[in-house]
Order: C-alpha cells, then structure tokens, then sequence
C-alpha cells in the first residue's frame, strides 16, 4: 500500500470545498474533477480556459482597429 496523498486532502482543494464564499459553481468543478482522471481533468480546464481566454479577449479587450 502507498502513502501517496490524496487529490481530495490537498489543502487548496479543502479550503476551495470548505469556503462558504466560494461559488456553487467553481466547487461543483472541484468536486467533479476530484471524481474524474487527473489528467483529463487538466486537459479540459486547460482547454476551457484557453476558450474563454481568447473569447474574451476578441469581445472586450481594445485592438488598434477599434477607437478608443
């Protein structure tokens, strides 16, 4: 047997889990991932944050084609 730690005792996942200012929906995301393989829990923040990264920055950050 190992004593490897575990995801869900990780301090941050704990504090995140147990905050009570920490929104439904970023501790639904922890708590699905930790039900989930790391690694392809990685891969999809990974992805969803690069998809929202660049939304954004196409709908609100200025270009030099728009005026100021």
């Amino acid at each position: 047997m190992t004593n490897a730690p575990r995801l869900c005792d990780d301090v941050a996942i704990k504090f995140i889990l147990e905050a009570g200012d920490t929104s439904y929906w970023l501790k639904g995301i922890v708590r699905s991932g930790l039900a989930r393989d790391p690694v392809d829990v990685l891969r999809d923040l990974e992805s969803a944050l690069t998809v929202f990264r660049e939304a954004f920055a196409r709908c609100y950050e200025p270009t030099k084609s728009q005026p100021h």
